[in-house]
């Protein structure tokens, strides 16, 4: 947890200072954030108060039965969170390569 408060508030500092659009005409005010004796507006509280109980909830799923369709990728590290981004962008770039090559050989073929 203590690495996600760090992000959200490096992250909420640098889009109010840049007055960053976050959608519409929203932007960031950084100072509510802050403010954990204001639930409503504060991320901080919501953090604290919620990453238990969503991590409680998210190893539950991964375990149910009903959700073993599905493959949960759990990352723990910022090392690990770099070395999956790697891995899937090497996946799809040999699938996007291995696609422009069949897409390739197809259009050679019928020009032929």
């Amino acid at each position: 947890m203590r690495q996600l408060l760090l992000r959200v508030i490096r992250r909420s500092w640098r889009r109010s200072r840049s007055k960053e659009l976050l959608w519409g005409t929203n932007y960031e005010r950084f100072w509510p954030h802050l403010m954990v004796w204001r639930k409503e507006e504060s991320l901080i509280w919501w953090i604290v108060t919620q990453h238990r109980r969503k991590r409680r909830a998210m190893l539950e799923y991964m375990s149910a039965p009903q959700w073993s369709h599905i493959r949960f990728v759990r990352l723990t590290s910022s090392a690990g969170i770099e070395e999956y981004v790697r891995r899937v962008e090497r996946a799809a770039g040999t699938r996007t390569a291995t696609k422009h090559k069949a897409c390739a050989e197809t259009n050679a073929f019928r020009n032929f």
